[in-house]
């Protein structure tokens, strides 16, 4: 599967204004990002690729009074693995938990540590979402818990669920690169036993199996859009994390949890991202 590179830079660069644009590629199917200097790069099936997103961009750039400059390129897939090399630095969470490739050299240790493959599910602009829901898996008591992670990307939030004691976990994702990445960090972290992996959206939820713990580090849209099907997923008193969004998107989110009657029992936020916990 081959993909398309877009490369933004920022004139002049500014943080908020990056991550807004992250948000809105999002939305238009770029699966990963990962920052550069004045900018960031986004990734995109080639066959998805449309460059209709560029008017956005500009639009976007020129209400915050910036001037973008866009240029794309295609990635054939055997080089993706150097790509993916060159920008992904390992991350901690709460001093507690590590993620990081297995050509990282890390001689600290930790409770948890998650060794990923590179694949393309995985992209550093989303660094603060990853760690505010493994931060949330951190302080939830996990243990003999049904676990859903929606969207999984590289597996790494089950892998750690699993780690955490979870009885099972049931892990989705729509792009067949991110099921492949999973089933191989699954097993390379020696959770394939607990943890089962499937490829597509919340129309598989279909199980009369009824789940612990619910994690969705998606982008708002999808969030909003199948929050009543993982609201019909849960058990009584279940937990449910959301992250993928952006401060300003915490208003739409808790209206749409309001309406199941689902309980706001957590907040966290990092640079411009935010995490929300609620409970049936």
């Amino acid at each position: 599967m081959d993909y398309i590179e877009l490369k933004v830079t920022l004139t002049p660069y500014n943080d908020e204004l990056a991550e807004i644009l992250v948000a809105e590629l999002g939305d238009a199917g770029y699966e990963s990002f990962t920052d550069i200097e004045h900018g960031f790069n986004a990734y995109i099936q080639e066959n998805e690729f449309n460059e209709v997103v560029f008017d956005s961009i500009k639009q976007i750039t020129l209400e915050h009074q910036s001037t973008p400059t866009i240029e794309h390129t295609k990635i054939i897939s055997q080089n993706w693995n150097a790509v993916w090399e060159s920008n992904f630095d390992p991350i901690i969470i709460d001093d507690e938990c590590i993620l990081l490739a297995h050509f990282h050299n890390v001689e600290k240790e930790y409770n948890y540590r998650i060794v990923m493959e590179p694949k393309m599910a995985f992209g550093t602009g989303h660094h603060e979402t990853t760690y505010l829901m493994a931060s949330g898996i951190l302080k939830h008591d996990c243990t003999n818990k049904n676990v859903l992670d929606m969207g999984t990307g590289t597996g790494v939030l089950g892998i750690l669920a699993a780690m955490r004691g979870a009885a099972l976990v049931d892990a989705i994702d729509i792009d067949s690169w991110s099921y492949e990445s999973a089933v191989e960090n699954a097993q390379f972290n020696n959770v394939a036993g607990q943890m089962n992996v499937f490829c597509g959206d919340a129309s598989l939820l279909t199980s009369p199996n009824k789940y612990d713990l619910v994690l969705a580090n998606i982008n708002r849209n999808i969030l909003i859009k199948d929050m009543p099907t993982y609201y019909q997923s849960m058990k009584q008193g279940a937990t449910i994390m959301f992250s993928g969004i952006l401060l300003e998107d915490i208003p739409a989110i808790e209206v749409s949890a309001a309406a199941l009657r689902l309980k706001k029992v957590g907040e966290n936020r990092r640079n411009k991202w935010a995490f929300l916990a609620f409970e049936k």
